[in-house]
């Protein structure tokens, strides 16, 4: 095996491991807030900026049936709204309703877990440097699923 390959391979492994951390955490999540962390993504991308229902699906890589479905969940708790753009009247944009401000402030799902806890225990400087090294991981793959997504289109 080449050792780029290693590499990759080490990588993916390391963040399957990461990943497998959050499962704890991500039931808690669900109990109890009833949220998935899909629901939690797209909450959270609203808080940063409206956006339209197209535009959340691509980012999370769903499809048009399944952002719709989940705008309808979110929308019937009173979190999420649907407007019209003014610009095109065709484009329907989600918006974040007080309430949903309310809970994405109010999640503090990872205070008291064994994962903030290891983190404040580590040197900032290896807590900078895995910080930048996931963010730009995360960054990568979005480039990826956004091309292929533009593929598609």
């Amino acid at each position: 095996m080449a050792a780029n390959e290693s590499t990759a391979a080490d990588l993916l492994r390391a963040y399957l491991d990461a990943v497998s951390l959050s499962e704890t955490l991500l039931s808690r999540l669900w109990h109890e807030n009833d949220l998935t962390l899909v629901q939690l993504r797209v909450l959270r991308k609203l808080a940063r900026q409206e956006r339209s229902l197209g535009e959340l699906g691509a980012e999370l890589a769903l499809s048009p049936t399944s952002i719709t479905r989940l705008i309808d969940r979110l929308e019937e708790r009173g979190l999420v709204a649907r407007k019209r753009s003014l610009e095109d009247r065709r484009r329907v944009e989600a918006v974040l309703m007080p309430a949903g401000r309310n809970l994405v402030s109010a999640v503090r799902f990872l205070e008291g877990s064994e994962l903030k806890e290891a983190a404040d225990a580590m040197p900032a400087a290896d807590r900078s440097r895995i910080a930048r090294a996931l963010r730009d991981f995360v960054a990568a793959v979005r480039r990826l699923e956004q091309q292929a997504v533009g593929g598609r289109s």
